[in-house]
């Protein structure tokens, strides 16, 4: 499939980002003044040891936490001067999510996991269901579509997470570790997944990991210390 054409104003500008923990002497920069512009269809990793401001960043931009100073700004939408309602309206309608952890319902099936997003904003299964479906087929669990979760290996799991944070056609995908609990092989076949739907959907996709093995399947590499990019192998990409 050919890659979308990306569009404007549908990428990520963040401009003298701060996040401050605490106050006075005990206060710690989480993030200090960051600047960070991502162009529209690209595959970011962020790579940084614990404590660099790895996981801090993805919660701000994905508006579940709010920046002590800076702008952040997402598919033209200011996501830091929005109240936490607004940003969780805005989560669903334009952000998708995948953590270490899978995240999913162990009472819901396979198909009800990966359309919650769209059946939260009132939309009917019997409606999504051509879009999940063509999803679980294009990440190779279509045979497990009615199965429950616990029935699944971490592997399918994982690609039922990435199934949900895309059925919505978010124009940004945050993932947090998301090969943390899987195995090598499977942890490659889930980053050469995340690289060919991003270019094929022309979603933005900024990845957070240790992992150094995952910068090969990214278009950019940004490393974080002590809340500020010391290294970034290209201003905009």
């Amino acid at each position: 499939m050919q890659a979308s054409a990306p569009e404007p104003g549908r990428g990520v500008q963040v401009s003298a980002l701060r996040l401050i923990y605490g106050h006075g002497s005990a206060a710690v920069h989480a993030i200090d003044k960051l600047d960070l512009e991502v162009a529209p269809g690209r595959f970011v990793c962020v790579l940084g040891p614990s404590g660099s401001g790895k996981s801090s960043l993805l919660h701000v931009l994905g508006g579940l936490l709010r920046p002590s100073a800076g702008r952040v700004e997402i598919c033209g939408a200011r996501i830091d001067a929005m109240s936490l309602d607004a940003a969780a309206r805005w989560r669903r309608r334009h952000l998708g999510m995948v953590h270490q952890f899978f995240n999913l319902i162990p009472t819901l099936t396979v198909i009800q996991n990966v359309a919650l997003p769209l059946l939260l904003e009132g939309q009917r299964l019997r409606a999504v269901r051509p879009r999940v479906d063509a999803l679980l087929e294009r990440l190779g669990i279509e045979h497990r579509c009615a199965h429950a979760i616990d029935e699944l290996s971490g592997g399918e799991m994982q690609r039922v997470a990435v199934a949900r944070a895309l059925v919505a056609e978010p124009d940004l995908l945050l993932a947090d570790e998301p090969t943390g609990n899987l195995d090598t092989r499977t942890g490659d076949e889930i980053l050469g997944i995340f690289r060919e739907l991003t270019h094929e959907r022309g979603t933005t996709l900024i990845l957070v990991t240790h992992d150094l093995h995952a910068t090969s399947y990214a278009d950019r590499v940004v490393t974080l210390r002590d809340g500020r990019i010391v290294e970034d192998t290209g201003a905009v990409a």
